[in-house]
């Protein structure tokens, strides 16, 4: 299975990434996670800062058939810098 999570610089995807590793492995199920938190502030205040009051990360979840996914138009626009 692949997981992939699309949203723009800086709105969390490594720390959900992260996350879902950590949970995941808790269960005693295999993870592969390319994009692990290397640098800056550790998981849990990552999550803290995802979950403020003020303006907390909303999610949407879908499920996709392999084979039938397509990037979003900003995912294909996207130029890292």
């Amino acid at each position: 299975m692949i997981i992939k999570i699309f949203a723009g610089a800086g709105e969390g995807k490594t720390t959900i990434a992260t996350w879902l590793e950590t949970e995941l492995r808790r269960l005693g199920i295999e993870v592969q996670n390319s994009d692990a938190i290397q640098d800056g502030p550790g998981l849990e205040e990552r999550l803290a800062i995802l979950g403020n009051a003020q303006e907390p990360l909303k999610i949407e979840i879908k499920t996709i058939p392999y084979g039938a996914e397509s990037r979003p138009q900003y995912a294909q626009d996207f130029k890292p810098s």
